[in-house]
């Protein structure tokens, strides 16, 4: 069974764009929620990608990382039956191997099969999962994130405040879950270093016996069944620390399960497999990032990984020849050291180096342990002028394996794999109040203009006459968005150690796997925002932020009139330092250059001071007094969560519309494919180089949000269409330009979300088309199927109930149309199933 697994894997060859800012984002939380990072509208990704993050990624009905992903455009994942089977990614047909899996910035690793099994990594302490074709571009990152085809970076949430939540699961056959998440945030010690540290612990158990029903047709058989041998039964636990540039992380994952194998009658006459599986995973990672100088940044990233396997077919009930009971054991050990160097602002070189050293153990017949020493280089440039945007990379990647088995081992890996990426982005943004014109733009333009601004208290009351008063006036924010970018990367998979010593299967004479890919896409972004006039009440929370606008003092007289002959020539600097005037009023109100007897103030710069207010916009280092208010890009002031949460009634009064839509083309070529053919027999398959595969595909998504008071809609869709062929042998009728298996040619996916207040309504739908699963036979096709979940949650507060502060419910169908489809033959999914989960806060 273990064979047949390997030579099924071995032959196999967003949903949305990240939202542009928050208005993409529903203001209610519950337990499982947090205000976000406030993210400054920068340059954009030049590579393709997709992401979900925060209220989207929650919405969906999702436990695991594979269940979020297959929402993402040109993705296809592979699910091996049954409710703990496992579940494989594959991006634009490059296949399992060439994807690479991230968390926080540091890849998961099976040197063994090269595959990670998603199935493993709950959502619960996700805060985003992104997908990237070719890989992200960072002035700063490791070299394994330049060695895949595609990239999947999965972020573990930054605790905000202390917190604890408790939820428990109840699912179709017999299914239970309870999981546990605790936040803290160290604001104040005795010791100094823990100030500012954060971190969490996330623990989860599954029990499920994963008996579902199946009915399964073909043109000779309609039988009814039920699964067996599909129980799983799990714990996972795991915690992170986080702390200005440093972040951590320790996981451990310990679970028994059947492998409840294919649909296929017994010589007893039932549906069933007898193998079980056992797994113990276990690593610890962290990565220091550190800014110095103004221009230089380093990176420094660990992990030790400890992995253990058991597969066991050897029981009295297994009717099949293969019955083994195999251990392997397998360790790895990963560094990083990266550098990056940014000699002017639109200019960006990095460097980093990566080793791995991997050890794999068996108690195979004729098994010898292996170890493999990988290491990567990479030298990469960025630019950043305007609106153009390129970049290019050079890898080196140099493999080294080391056994005593037999015949020896492979012999070394040595090549260099380049990347090239370039893109334009035409930009539009803007503010404005509806009622009146005469303001600037934008802040930096409000702070170089002066002569609209009184000099003195009296002049400022009689401003008030002119300035606009409605308190039903509305500010419009807007932002438009187009990038049109092109890329070309080659990049190499090596052998993993089963394809290369595997007994009876493994050849030491693989070659390496090549995949050269082309993309040319366009991307565009379009958000409006209105902002009613009563926010200003927000403001009065936050003082330090009315230095910045000058004009909303004037609706506020009573706070000029403690000050008036100060503030009225120094408003900007006085609402620092109020206590300074209340020491010296004789000598500040009289000669405001005396105030340089404050040095740690005053001499950062002392032109600012002066009268000429312009100055004060073009030094960004004095801003540094007040980082909560200052942005370069001044369009995202209204982001500022931390400013809005202190008036949540204000905050709803907005109404936000955001558009996203991205498509892109592109083109793959494989060749020296690996795959895995019975070239000894039906029981005896090698792993061999063969073939040339020639894909060529467009993926599109589109993202809709809006939001008006306790409203809010989302509308998210993709798109794929591939044409994935096999141009190995010309001669060769029977295969040459046929479709590769398991690629279907057209698949799409719609989720809609609506919510009012914390009542939240998810409808998703998927649609796979049809794809061959063989070339023995023109009929071997799996058929087309459609999948449509849903989901109900809400959430109370419940602070009056201490210590409780919040409780959820929530309720899924999952497969409500009962389409028990396929993603391998006779490999039948559970069908339509139930599962209600609740969430208690504290």
């Amino acid at each position: 069974m273990g064979l047949l697994l390997l030579a099924i894997a071995a032959r196999g060859a967003s949903l949305t764009p990240a939202p542009a800012d928050s208005t993409g984002t529903r203001h209610h939380l519950d337990s499982l929620q947090h205000v976000g990072e406030v993210e400054v509208y920068g340059k954009r990704p030049i590579a393709t990608s997709q992401t979900l993050r925060g209220a989207d990624l929650q919405a969906l009905s999702t436990t695991t990382v594979a269940d979020a992903l297959k929402y993402f455009a040109g993705v296809q994942i592979k699910d091996y039956g049954g409710l703990g089977g496992l579940k494989t990614i594959n991006v634009r047909s490059l296949g399992a191997q060439h994807v690479g899996v991230y968390v926080d910035g540091i890849r998961i690793t099976n040197a063994q099969n090269g595959t990670v099994d998603l199935g493993k990594f709950s959502l619960s302490s996700m805060e985003s999962v992104a997908l990237y074709n070719a890989n992200k571009l960072d002035n700063c990152q490791s070299a394994s994130e330049y060695a895949s085809g595609a990239t999947v970076y999965l972020r573990t949430r930054r605790p905000v405040k202390d917190s604890l939540s408790v939820q428990l699961r109840r699912a179709s056959f017999s299914t239970w879950t309870a999981k546990a998440n605790g936040q803290f945030v160290v604001h104040s010690s005795k010791l100094s270093v823990l100030n500012g540290l954060r971190g969490f612990i996330d623990g989860e158990w599954t029990d499920t016996r994963g008996d579902y029903p199946f009915r399964y047709r073909s043109e000779f058989e309609d039988t009814v069944g039920r699964r067996a041998n599909s129980d799983i039964r799990y714990g996972r636990v795991e915690g992170a620390l986080f702390k200005g540039g440093f972040s951590s992380h320790i996981y451990y994952y310990d679970s028994e399960r059947g492998c409840p194998g294919g649909i296929v009658r017994r010589l007893s006459d039932k549906y069933i497999n007898v193998g079980r599986e056992w797994d113990r995973d276990f690593f610890v990672q962290a990565s220091f990032n550190h800014e110095f100088a103004g221009h230089h940044r380093v990176k420094a990233n660990a992990k030790y990984t400890n992995e253990y396997l058991r597969y066991c077919t050897d029981y009295p009930e297994n009717q099949n020849t293969a019955r083994v009971n195999n251990h392997y054991r397998q360790e790895d050990g990963y560094g990083a050291l990266c550098y990056g160097y940014m000699p002017w602002p639109w200019l960006s070189l990095s460097t980093s180096y990566d080793v791995r050293y991997s050890k794999l153990a068996a108690d195979l017949k004729k098994f010898s342990t292996v170890h493999r020493l990988d290491q990567k280089e990479v030298v990469a440039a960025q630019m950043n002028a305007g609106g153009i945007q390129a970049a290019a990379s050079m890898l080196h990647q140099h493999l080294h394996d080391f056994t005593i088995a037999h015949v020896g081992a492979a012999d070394p890996l040595d090549r260099w794999t380049p990347a090239v990426s370039v893109a334009y982005t035409f930009q539009t943004s803007g503010f404005r109040p509806q009622t009146s014109d005469y303001r600037p733009q934008t802040i930096d333009q409000r702070l170089q203009i002066s002569d609209y601004r009184p000099q003195t208290f009296e002049q400022k009351q009689q401003t008030l006459d002119y300035r606009p008063q409605t308190s039903d006036s509305r500010h419009v924010r807007y932002h438009s968005e187009l990038t049109l970018r092109a890329w070309y990367k080659k990049i190499f998979r090596a052998p993993t150690l089963n394809d290369l010593y595997y007994t009876q299967v493994g050849n030491r004479n693989l070659q390496p796997e090549y995949t050269k890919q082309w993309n040319i896409g366009a991307e565009w972004h379009w958000s409006k925002e209105y902002t009613p006039s009563e926010k200003s009440k927000v403001y009065s929370q936050k003082p330090e932020v009315y230095s910045q606008k000058p004009e909303v003092y004037s609706q506020k007289p009573e706070v000029y009139s403690q000050k008036p002959e100060v503030y009225s020539q120094k408003p900007e600097v006085y609402s620092q330092k109020s206590e300074v005037y209340s020491q010296n009023p004789e000598v500040y109100s009289q000669k405001p250059e005396v105030y340089s007897q404050n040095p740690e103030v005053y001499s950062q710069n002392p032109e600012v001071y002066s009268q000429k207010s312009e100055v004060y916009s073009q030094k960004p280092e004095v801003y540094s007094q007040n980082p909560e208010v200052y942005s370069q890009k001044s369009e995202v002031y209204s982001q500022k969560s931390e400013v809005y949460s202190q008036k949540p009634e204000v905050y709803s009064q907005k109404t936000m519309v955001s558009l996203d839509l991205q498509a892109d083309v592109y083109q793959n070529k494989i060749e020296n494919r690996i795959v895995c053919l019975p070239l000894k027999g039906t029981y005896s398959w090698s792993m061999m180089n063969y073939g040339y595969t020639f894909c060529r595909g467009l993926n599109a998504t589109v993202s809709a949000h809006y939001l008006r008071g306790a409203w809010s809609a989302t509308l998210m869709s993709s798109l794929t269409w591939q044409d994935d062929l096999n141009r190995t042998d010309p001669g060769d009728e029977d295969t040459y330009n046929m479709p590769i298996c398991y690629s279907p040619r057209l698949s799409y996916t719609l989720t809609g979300i609506i919510g009012w207040r914390t009542l939240q309504l998810t409808t998703s739908y998927m649609h796979v088309g049809e794809r061959m699963w063989s070339y023995a036979d023109p009929e071997d096709i799996l058929k087309p199927y459609n999948n449509v979940d849903m989901k109900l949650s809400y959430t109370h507060s419940a602070a009056h109930l201490s210590p409780l502060t919040s409780v959820g419910l929530c309720l899924e169908v999952i497969d409500v149309l009962n389409e028990q489809y396929e993603h391998l033959p006779r490999y039948p999914l559970p069908g339509r199933n139930y599962r209600l989960t609740l969430t208690l806060g504290i």
